[in-house]
């Protein structure tokens, strides 16, 4: 299974899928017991630099092609850190879109509510969004809508920035 395969699948399972992977990211290897002499920053910038090489480790840390088969022919030990050194876009990247505007696509939402509105059935992206600095407490989470709800827009106290 190569790289791609591995990041989507654990994406998956933290409920982020990824929308784009790059065709061919360039990767930094780091061995298991260097990561914290290592600079991340300084080796992301030599690898996007030197571009994918394949001599063995030097120094705890190696960079490789995105073509590589994780732990295969990239001969990686397990806890090995690997760094994507290109952009991955995972859906909560994407911007942020109340439940009216995304329940045709995800019938499934937590709801929250605002302590401070004093208002029930927020969505998760109003909740964060337009109520960012309120009190806010689950109020039914992986609820299986019927249809479109979002209370955000009726609140007094908040005017929603991404319902309408």
């Amino acid at each position: 299974m190569n790289i791609q395969k591995h990041v989507e699948e654990y994406m998956n399972k933290q409920e982020d899928p990824v929308i784009t992977f790059p065709a061919n990211p360039v990767l930094v290897a780091i061995l298991p017991g260097y990561g914290a002499e290592l600079d991340r920053t300084e080796l992301v910038d030599r690898a996007l630099g030197e571009g994918p090489t394949f001599r063995e480790f030097e120094g705890g840390y190696k960079f490789l092609s995105g073509r590589h088969r994780a732990g295969l022919e990239a001969r990686l030990y397990p806890g090995s850190e690997l760094i994507i050194c290109d952009k991955v876009t995972c859906e909560s990247d994407l911007p942020k879109e109340c439940f009216k505007k995304t329940y045709a696509r995800k019938p499934r939402v937590d709801y929250f509510t605002c302590r401070d509105c004093n208002i029930n059935w927020l969505c998760r992206c109003c909740a964060d969004v337009c109520h960012a600095d309120h009190f806010k407490v689950p109020y039914i989470q992986k609820h299986e809508a019927k249809w479109a709800c979002c209370n955000c827009s009726k609140s007094k106290t908040t005017t929603c920035r991404i319902c309408d």
